[in-house]
């Protein structure tokens, strides 16, 4: 087992890689009465397709399919499903998909060992059958027609088909109705054969934990079990078509909902290290562009262009990287206008200053110094560290050697050269 000090930040990160491949990292804290395990596959909506690498043969899988099975792993051998195991043990669990990942989670305070014991055996001895999968069709059915009901989340959704048309990476990561009736059982046990062995997964426990104690307990539970290697790998499709132009539609909503996105280059992204400092840049970037210390931020709001309504971030996924923005406004067009125009000219932004710099990195800084107590927001960034094989305890290291150039070539490379698009919810007319 690896252990790793982190003196700035106090911290110490304990890891291994089991002979089956899992990956397992633990961070223990010693002054907290609660641990946070979180175990996630590599697996998210965005595949789409299989692949045989003996055989090069493709085997298609339904849109969706990936949330599909988190829904069904939950599903035990006897009716006792996983959420009934965690909470005899006093334990809280859950899950999410989104387009890269599927993870499984718990917190507690008691009966830790079995708790994680618990997370490690419903994933990994997968109970669902074809009845089983028949009969979620009509829950996850009910649960996509609930978020087209939200206007954000229809918005959102919208918005990314926008920016990704006809391609994984726009679609809704529930699928749609038609793809979740079309989602067989085989279909499943494909998708988890392929994404479920422990070298495709990685288990994060934060918390108060004896870290050797645990890694022991972690191993023994692996070394029982057997994994089959598989043939089978994920198949990313290529990023051909352009951002479509901006369009609206209509929906039962008071006053209109705006969302506008930006696609930006994602195959010059770097990896590793260098991909958590990029990260970073951004993070830097966009506060200096319409964070709530910006004048444009100030502006906005005072021309009504934005209400307390408005969100905005920069995702940087494998093989996606986008700006998103929405807000609700009672003139969607001079919300667009203002929008577009800023980005187009972000560089005579008056907040682009050495001194507004220097300014928003040491909030950065104490925004991650605060994340650091929380048990969940740890786990979270440790785990999208070792999918994305960065060291995310390093952030702050990283954060005191950024310089202003680096956030301007960020703007220069990636937003000056990106594709825009927008989608507006109006009221329906009557």
């Amino acid at each position: 087992m690896q252990r790793k000090q982190y003196d700035l930040i106090q911290e110490t990160l304990y890891s291994k890689t089991l002979p089956n491949g899992l990956q397992v990292l633990i961070l223990p804290k010693a002054d907290y009465h609660k641990v946070y395990g979180i175990f996630t596959t590599h697996f998210g909506s965005n595949i789409q397709k299989i692949r045989n690498r003996d055989t090069q043969e493709l085997h298609e899988i339904p849109a969706g399919a990936a949330h599909f099975l988190e829904h069904k792993l939950f599903e035990g051998p006897d009716g006792e499903d996983a959420f009934q195991l965690f909470m005899h043990q006093g334990a809280n669990a859950n899950a999410f998909t989104n387009n890269h990942q599927t993870s499984y989670l718990f917190d507690g305070s008691f009966d830790i060992s079995q708790n994680i014991e618990i997370l490690l055996d419903f994933v990994q001895n997968p109970a669902f059958t074809p009845e089983g999968v028949a009969k979620e069709k009509g829950i996850i059915t009910q649960e996509i027609l609930m978020y087209l009901d939200q206007p954000i989340s229809r918005g959102l959704q919208a918005l990314m088909e926008h920016l990704y048309p006809n391609h994984p990476a726009g679609m809704d990561i529930t699928g749609s109705v038609e793809s979740v009736n079309a989602t067989t059982y085989e279909a499943l046990k494909l998708a988890y054969d392929t994404f479920y062995h422990p070298s495709q997964m990685v288990l994060v426990i934060v918390g108060q934990v004896d870290p050797e104690a645990t890694m022991e307990l972690i191993a023994h539970n692996q070394a029982g079990k057997t994994f089959q290697p598989t043939p089978f790998e994920g198949v990313f499709d290529p990023i051909e078509a352009p951002p479509l132009p901006p369009s609206h539609i209509e929906m039962a909503v008071a006053q209109p909902f705006v969302f506008a996105g930006l696609r930006m280059d994602a195959e010059s992204l770097p990896s590793g290290q260098d991909r958590l400092r990029l990260e970073l840049v951004s993070d830097i970037f966009l506060e200096l562009l319409m964070g709530p210390s910006s004048p444009t931020f100030q502006a906005w709001l005072n021309d009504a262009i934005i209400d307390a309504n408005f969100g905005f971030n920069i995702e940087m996924e494998p093989h996606t990287h986008h700006l998103l923005m929405y807000t609700t406004s009672m003139d969607a067009e001079a919300t667009l206008k203002a929008w577009q125009s800023h980005l187009s000219q972000w560089q005579h932004s008056a907040h682009f200053t050495r001194e507004a710099f220097a300014q928003v990195v040491r909030g950065t800084i104490g925004d991650h110094l605060q994340l650091l107590n929380s048990l969940e927001g740890i786990a979270y960034n440790l785990t999208d560290g070792a999918l994305n094989h960065y060291d995310v305890l390093a952030s702050l290291s990283l954060l005191k050697e950024i310089s202003f150039d680096e956030v301007l070539a960020y703007g220069e490379q990636y937003i000056q050269a990106a594709s825009w698009t927008s989608v507006t919810l109006q009221p329906k007319k009557s």
